[in-house]
């Protein structure tokens, strides 16, 4: 477990375009933002007490794409606490980043090795529970393209290695 937190720790490196944008519609403020959300949410995840409460919670549940979207969207509002961002910035790096992030940290420690149904059930939890929370207007311009970005990834195959171990977060070069 020690293992899994410091290896987040020194995962701090620069977060990918925003995906659910065209890189000419992004701006450097935007995306500057959007990096500040994915490296605080990289710290609050290999936090000891919040990765030691999420496995634990895991571990218990019969629900556990109930449980991975509950914390994606936990972690989401101690960023939008801290940093208060533009909504649909932080919508994008949750759905993005940060809910990927903690399903490889799950699989990584051993916990929680989702079916590609349960990764895609987990996701609409996720994006359901923000949209709620953060009051967010699933018909806005920049949440339509972020949910065409993932249907796309979804249709191409890309989500689907979000469900194995060591893939996504870990599998980019960030570990040793």
């Amino acid at each position: 477990m020690a293992e899994l937190m410091d290896m987040g720790r020194g995962l701090l490196e620069q977060p990918e375009a925003m995906q659910g944008q065209d890189e000419g519609n992004v701006t450097p403020e935007e995306q500057a933002q959007y990096d500040e959300i994915v490296n605080t949410g990289r710290l609050i995840v290999y936090d000891k007490g919040f990765s030691n409460n999420f496995l634990k919670q895991l571990n218990d549940s019969k629900d556990k794409p109930d449980v991975w979207a509950s914390n994606t969207v936990a972690v989401a509002k101690r960023i939008n606490d801290q940093l208060q961002p533009q909504g649909y910035i932080l919508f994008s790096a949750a759905t993005e980043e940060l809910f990927p992030m903690l399903g490889d940290f799950a699989s990584q420690a051993g916990i929680y090795d989702p079916t590609p149904e349960e990764t895609e059930r987990a996701l609409n939890l996720a994006m359901g529970k923000a949209i709620k929370l953060f009051n967010i207007d699933p018909n806005s311009p920049e949440i339509q393209q972020d949910f065409a970005a993932i249907q796309q990834a979804d249709q191409s195959g890309a989500l689907r290695g979000m469900e194995q171990p060591a893939q996504g977060l870990l599998g980019k070069g960030g570990m040793a």
